[in-house]
């Protein structure tokens, strides 16, 4: 039997870290991988510049902002979050841009260390991983 050549599309459920005033337990679910198509939009998004430095180094400039939002909008499929008024709310980028600080940060550092564990998954084996580009995003300040 051949090789699958496509993502097949699956995904993974994470909880967030529990807090004293939480209900309930909140979760996202995930892509498990993102396609060939998206890993290279992810890889160009946010970048605003480039600039050539001596051998062959180059320096980025980047609006983290972007990369943030968009990072978590490529790779998530569903959450429990819920509008005040108790609905679900739209996983959304419009709901992405507006989670807290500390909710876009847990979130982010699922997606993260998600990919490390998928990257060290495929580097088990015999086959090494080859050209992938991985964007580790932290966006803001961790206390």
């Amino acid at each position: 039997m051949a090789r699958n050549r496509f993502v097949a599309g699956s995904t993974k459920k994470f909880d967030l870290p529990k807090h004293p005033d939480d209900e309930e337990q909140d979760w996202i679910e995930i892509k498990t991988e993102l396609t060939y198509g998206e890993e290279q939009r992810l890889a160009g998004i946010g970048v605003t510049s480039y600039r050539p430095l001596d051998d062959d180094k180059g320096e980025l400039g980047v609006d983290w902002g972007v990369l943030g939002v968009e990072k978590i909008a490529m790779y998530l499929v569903s959450w429990s979050f819920k509008k005040p008024n108790g609905d679900t709310a739209p996983c959304d980028k419009n709901s992405i841009r507006n989670l807290t600080q500390e909710t876009a940060d847990e979130i982010l550092d699922i997606i993260n260390q998600h990919e490390a564990d998928q990257e060290a998954l495929k580097n088990s084996g015999t086959a090494q991983a080859k050209g992938k580009t991985t964007v580790n995003v932290t966006v803001g300040s961790k206390s």
